[in-house]
């Protein structure tokens, strides 16, 4: 039996067998893999099973009966076993056995551990969107714009406004996740397959329908769609008086809401809560609905035509919440404060959307429109504690709620709450990925944690959703930016101007980059005055540049962008003593000048005025200084203007080594500004050969983008 044992040994008939049988694991594994992705039939993988198995003892007998020898495969018998070299072959079987384990082995560990191609695929396009998981389970729906079938063809703002009341009230339902407005209407007047859309917006209900208006009677069609296999689950069709509009948008949800309450409560069990539509006057309701549709573009413009409409359909009910909340808020938006992007003297706009805000509190202090818009007065009056808390009440009862998630997310960024703020946002975009102002401030959330990868891959999902948006193209050009990329850079901001044609929102971007390349011509011809002294400082005009921030602020002096800019202008010309005096005469008090500046107050400028002029608060705001940046730092805000601010206040506590190096990394980071070296700040540096060494540097990179924009030299 030994000498049977040591023949087969030396034969390497159990090499062979073992070898056999792990290329014969690994091809199964393949053919399990390969099969399905080319269509093969199912009995394929089977019958590959069945040759192998056919095939091992075939392999185990030819091991035993023949040997591979330099002159070719020869009978075993017929080989002298002096000349044998069956050692040597065991020694190359072994090898390769070694090299099967290792990868088929890999094979199965990958496979134990690692996620497959679907969970990769789905975990690439939710990267960086962790709130997405936080839908997950929950029945979801897409309201698609309602189809204008009435003879003149003239009613589609009447179409689309019935689709998104229907939305509205969705959006109440706890438990029922809703697509956005923004989003679900981009898909309008495209023919793109329910499917995809449903992928898109991340949703697997579609509900779709069609308006047809002819005098006083009104068709509504509408059929609600199971997204993955296209089937209808619900459809109905409503004819009636125009006047009963409000009746039949109210049948349209609360029926499709009892088809879905299955998948809401569980089976068995009724939808008690049932949601109510929000009744006024037909030709209010009207106006309305074509404020609507104007607003939705996100231009100035379509705010100016929104608010007109709105304006009528408060003539005619003068207590229709909606109308007088979403007034309000346009007149906001419409103003030049902290976050808006209009024109109107913010000091004219505030008061006037405090008078409607508060009509629709007095009428409805439960509507969920009243208390964002009650929450939204309390946010550009700087009070972000009332501004969170009316917030978080309009999300309480309208749980699908972006435009309340996206600004919520602002203000708790301002309370240093970065990381929850992001969670709001990516809520907001789960609901309403089209939907800008998210957009705008998550990217700038991921930027401020300097995460440009994840910067990037919101662009690009925001790209799939909203190609031709002059916001992205606007946040498109701050990332190329950020990657010194200073031909992209303004490619994209130009872009975002001709879309956009005379909107200051834009044209800034613009001429922030010019700023910052050094074309300080082209800036000083541009309509954006309020870049205008920065422009004359650099050009060595101080006198002028001085005169002209003086008299900007005199225009409107109680206006905190107005002081922000004359404050850093001043400490851009190394100002200190006017600066300080300044102060004083405006706060006068550290704790005043905090609260009294939305968002982060200029330490920076502030505190090194007051330390170079050794004034008595010089200590108090520096700790006011250094608690803030502590906040920042903890939030994980790691982005150039952080190690910017953070230098100096190293350089004001006496730690010149940090602070040059926080000066470097900001620089390394993509800090990039021409003339900057010019700055007054800078004379507080004693070790001089370093910091123009850091400024040798960035110039270098500033003149190697001229040459690429065919601009001269500095």
């Amino acid at each position: 039996m030994s000498s049977i044992f040591n023949e087969l040994k030396r034969r390497n008939v159990f090499r062979v067998a073992a070898l056999y049988a792990a290329v014969s694991w690994g091809l199964l594994q393949i053919t399990d893999v390969l099969a399905p992705a080319i269509a093969l039939p199912e009995w394929v993988t089977g019958f590959v099973a069945l040759l192998l198995l056919i095939g091992f003892p075939v392999a185990v007998i030819f091991a035993w009966a023949f040997e591979l020898t330099p002159e070719g495969v020869k009978r075993t018998e017929s080989v002298d076993e002096s000349q044998s070299i069956a050692t040597n072959t065991g020694r190359r079987l072994d090898g390769i056995l070694i090299a099967a384990l290792v990868v088929f082995g890999g094979i199965v560990l990958g496979d134990r551990f690692l996620p497959d191609a679907t969970t990769s695929d789905d975990q690439t396009a939710n990267s960086g969107s962790p709130a997405v998981d936080a839908f997950a389970g929950q029945p979801s729906i897409a309201v698609l714009p309602f189809v204008d079938m009435s003879p003149d063809g003239d009613q589609e703002y009447f179409a689309d406004g019935i689709a998104e009341e229907l939305l509205n009230v969705f959006a109440q339902v706890k438990g029922l996740s809703v697509a956005g407005r923004t989003s679900a209407f981009a898909f309008k007047g495209k023919s793109t397959d329910l499917r995809e859309i449903a992928q898109v917006l991340d949703v697997d209900h579609v509900l779709e329908g069609s308006v047809r208006k002819a005098g006083n009677q009104i068709r509504v069609t509408a059929q609600l769609i199971q997204a993955d296999n296209g089937y209808h689950l619900w459809s109905a069709t409503y004819d009636g008086e125009l006047t009963d509009i409000f009746g039949v948008q109210d049948s349209i949800a609360n029926s499709i809401l009892q088809e879905l309450t299955p998948q809401l409560l569980g089976e068995n069990q009724e939808l008690t809560n049932k949601v109510r539509v929000s009744a006024t006057d037909l030709d209010a309701y009207d106006l309305y609905l074509i404020s609507k549709q104007h607003a939705s573009d996100g231009t100035l413009k379509g705010l100016q035509a929104a608010a007109g409409a709105l304006d009528r359909a408060i003539e005619i009910d003068p207590d229709y919440v909606p109308a007088l909340v979403w007034r309000a808020y346009y007149e906001l938006q419409m103003s030049d404060g902290e976050g808006a992007w209009g024109n109107i003297p913010f000091e004219e706009a505030l008061p006037r959307a405090k008078r409607w805000i508060d009509r629709a509190i007095d009428l409805d202090p439960e509507s969920p429109d009243a208390l964002f818009g009650l929450a939204s007065y309390f946010g550009y009056t700087n009070n972000d504690e009332a501004a969170i808390r009316y917030y978080r009440a309009a999300i309480d009862v309208k749980p699908n709620f972006p435009v309340a998630q996206n600004d919520l997310a602002f203000f708790l960024a301002l309370e240093g709450k970065v990381k929850e703020g992001v969670v709001y946002l990516e809520q907001a975009l789960a609901h309403d990925p089209a939907y800008v102002d998210a957009n705008l401030n998550l990217v700038s959330a991921y930027a401020g944690l300097n995460d440009l990868a994840a910067v990037r891959e919101q662009l690009d999902r925001w790209e799939q959703v909203a190609p031709n948006n002059a916001n992205r193209l606007r946040a498109e050009s701050v990332y190329a930016w950020k990657r010194s990329d200073f031909v992209e850079a303004i490619r994209f901001a130009e872009a975002a101007t001709v879309l956009e044609p005379g909107q200051n929102y834009f044209l800034s971007r613009l001429n922030d980059i010019y700023l910052d390349l050094g074309e300080y011509t082209r800036v000083l011809e541009s309509p954006i005055e309020s870049l205008h002294p920065w422009a004359l400082l650099r050009l060595g005009k101080h006198d002028e540049a001085l005169a002209l921030a003086r008299e900007q602020l005199a225009q409107r002096p109680e206006f905190y962008r107005q002081q922000l800019r004359f404050i850093r202008i001043l400490g851009d010309a190394g100002e200190w003593e006017e600066l300080a005096r300044y102060f004083d005469r405006t706060w006068g008090d550290v704790a005043v000048f905090v609260k009294d500046i939305p968002g982060v107050p200029p330490f920076s400028e502030t505190a090194t005025a007051l330390h170079v002029t050794e004034h008595p608060l010089a200590l108090p705001m520096l700790d006011a200084f250094a608690a803030n940046m502590a906040l920042a730092r903890s939030q994980g805000l790691q982005a150039p203007r952080f190690d910017l601010q953070e230098g100096i206040l190293r350089l004001l506590q006496g730690r010149e080594e940090e602070a040059l190096a926080l000066f470097e990394s900001a620089y390394q980071k993509g800090w990039r500004e021409a003339g900057e070296e010019d700055s007054a700040i800078w004379a507080l540096i004693d070790d001089q050969v370093r910091l123009n060494s850091l400024f040798a540097d960035m110039r270098a990179d500033i003149e190697r983008g001229r040459e690429r924009l065919g601009y001269g030299p500095l």
